[in-house]
């Protein structure tokens, strides 16, 4: 299967721990918070009942993903942090970044614009790798 198909076909639910999520909305104006709470048709905020052992020393947010996807048994991980990536993919987690999510989601009509997200992202001062 190709990696293409293989994100549209999970697709379907993110999960998100609880402290990327905060972390996420500090500073968001109403406008953008209603968007969030549209999102939540196929966005789950989620508790981080374990903490993970990491070999590279990474943010507070990047382990709370790391620990959720562990807990949760994700078929995909969504991560743009490279550390980070690179001690998913050695805990034998499989990896995409929010680019290709976002591409995905636009394709599946779930966003109208890749472009709109993709920049209301940067201007928050959000990081999207060039992968």
């Amino acid at each position: 299967m190709s990696n293409s198909v293989y994100y549209r076909h999970y697709l379907c639910k993110v999960y998100i721990p609880e402290f990327v999520c905060n972390e996420f909305l500090q500073g968001c104006s109403a406008i953008e918070q209603a968007g969030w709470q549209t999102a939540q048709t196929f966005i789950e905020i989620i508790p981080v009942l374990q903490s993970v052992q990491c070999k590279r020393v990474l943010g507070a947010g990047e382990q709370a993903v790391l620990a959720s996807a562990i807990q949760m048994q994700a078929d995909v991980l969504i991560m743009d942090d490279r550390k980070a990536v690179n001690e998913a993919i050695e805990q034998g987690l499989t990896v995409v970044s929010t680019r290709a999510v976002l591409k995905v989601a636009a394709e599946k009509g779930i966003i109208t614009s890749y472009e709109a997200v993709e920049q209301a992202l940067r201007d928050k001062r959000f990081f999207l790798p060039n992968y």
